[in-house]
């Protein structure tokens, strides 16, 4: 549109041969003839060829070149460029807002440098999905595993979060370590429903869930991390040269000093999935992924790792009427809050079919499911148990759950006690009662199936300290049990 200044000096301008020339047409016309034809030649040719067109053209008369000439020139005063420029000061709703006005947008980091790791021998990586209100946390987490281990390797930390992170957010988290801490995005498409699952349906199964007591049965935030974890934080461009990742939860505690690095443990024992604890998961919150996985393993048996070499017969019980519901399932899953992985292999087309087999059902929302029992269904199917680690040496603290070493000598640079409540739990079995029975815990059996030499030391830990811990012969009874 011309503005008043413009259109009044077209105006004049067009005026003033209509008195000379009785020939020409009225002034409104060469108005609209002069708009008309701009529009089809800047659309058919560039500028500087529309102005060498009419240079010389005498079909519409001087006065109408003119015409055309000023517009070309308004044309350019309004090109892209500057359309642009002007674009860029339009003010956002939270930039005229004046409490929220002074807030910081620093860009998120997307990739890593492989001289990061030019000093390390393992390009490892230290990972937590991170919530801004939950600072504090992370910071105790930070603190707990730069303590007992990381000050002296320096491997790199990489938070990812839905949210944008401010500068003052990144400086409390930076001011705890000098080793590399890099600041992600999560891709927001990750963070809602799928479009195959229905918002309207999850809800009335959350709410099912929640009047059932399943723990965390209302959480939306609870089903988009767990599917976070289980399926995508891998492919972010942050993790994409890194092969071991440590996953890190805010709130976990280290209690012992390690001397040895996990890392370099993982590599050269060629490992592909390191734990420490070990929990049954609350049947009514899976209880379609074991049905699921049977009929995934059924269509893909050419994916499946040999019966005898998996952990598989350690998640079967089919002698305890109690899992005769769930097909002999006893719902034994490897903790995810502390877990190093190689990510090649999550990344792998069997992992990745299974993961997509399972998300495609909705079961993330539909149910309850979470990491843990994914990813344990995933490395029975798929990993030879050799390729399991149990890391006994490391004590480790969350929430309810704790694992002190289970050797004498560890325990002299540890703060953890054996000889607590949660202690005598786990050396008992970790037996506990849901629904009115009793149940026996997962982790003695699991480290029976992948390493007697550990369980031999737990027995002889166990008989040290057997009056404090109360254990008796429980240990003893366990080695006695035929094999799995």
């Amino acid at each position: 549109m011309l503005h008043r200044s413009e259109s009044n000096s077209i105006l004049k301008t067009a005026k003033t041969p209509l008195r000379r020339n009785r020939l020409l047409v009225r002034p409104a016309t060469i108005r609209v003839l002069a708009f008309l034809t701009l529009v089809a030649l800047v659309i058919l040719l560039s500028i500087d060829n529309l102005k060498r067109l009419f240079q010389n053209d005498n079909m519409i008369g001087e006065e109408g070149t003119k015409i055309i000439q000023s517009l070309c020139e308004h044309h350019q005063q309004q090109s892209p460029g500057s359309v642009l420029e002007k674009s860029n000061q339009i003010l956002l709703e939270h930039q005229r807002a004046s409490h929220t006005a002074n807030e910081d947008h620093i860009s998120m980091d997307t990739v890593i440098d492989d001289n990061t790791w030019k000093d390390l021998p393992v390009k490892g990586a230290f990972y937590m999905v991170v919530d801004s209100g939950d600072l504090q946390h992370i910071r105790a987490s930070i603190r707990s595993v730069e303590d007992r281990f990381n000050h002296q390797f320096r491997y790199p930390w990489i938070l990812l979060s839905n949210q944008h992170l401010t500068a003052s957010f990144r400086n409390y988290i930076t001011k705890l370590t000098t080793s590399p801490i890099f600041f992600g995005k999560i891709d927001a498409a990750l963070w809602d429903y799928p479009s195959w699952v229905s918002g309207v349906r999850a809800e009335e199964y959350m709410n099912y869930f929640s009047s059932s007591d399943v723990k965390h049965a209302s959480s939306f935030l609870f089903r988009q991390r767990a599917r976070y974890h289980a399926g995508f934080f891998f492919h972010h461009s942050l993790l994409q040269n890194v092969e071991y990742a440590w996953r890190v939860e805010p709130g976990s505690d280290y209690s012992c000093i390690m001397d040895t690095d996990p890392f370099v443990e993982m590599e050269q024992r060629n490992k592909t999935m390191g734990f420490i604890l070990t929990e049954r998961e609350e049947p009514l919150a899976v209880r379609s992924l074991y049905p699921l996985t049977l009929q995934f393993m059924k269509e893909n048996l050419q994916l499946m790792a040999p019966l005898k070499e998996s952990i598989f017969p350690w998640l079967v019980d089919n002698k305890d009427p109690m899992y005769a519901k769930a097909n002999g399932f006893n719902y034994c899953q490897i903790e995810s809050n502390f877990m190093i992985v190689k990510l090649s292999y999550l990344r792998s087309p069997e992992y990745q079919s299974y993961f997509s087999f399972l998300d495609s059902t909705g079961g993330f929302y539909y149910e309850r499911w979470n990491d843990a029992s994914v990813q344990t269904m995933a490395a029975a199917m798929f990993l030879p148990r050799s390729q399991l680690h149990f890391f006994n040496h490391i004590g480790y603290t969350f929430e309810r759950q704790m694992h002190c070493p289970w050797r004498s000598t560890d325990l002299g640079t540890c703060s953890c006690d054996i000889t607590s409540a949660t202690g005598k739990w786990v050396m008992r079995g970790g037996k506990k009662r849901v629904g009115g029975d009793a149940i026996r815990g997962c982790t003695l059996d699991l480290v029976r199936l992948l390493d007697k030499n550990i369980l031999h030391q737990v027995a002889q830990f166990a008989n040290k300290y057997q009056d404090s811990l109360g254990v008796g012969d429980a240990i003893g009874k366990l080695l006695a049990r035929p094999p799995i």
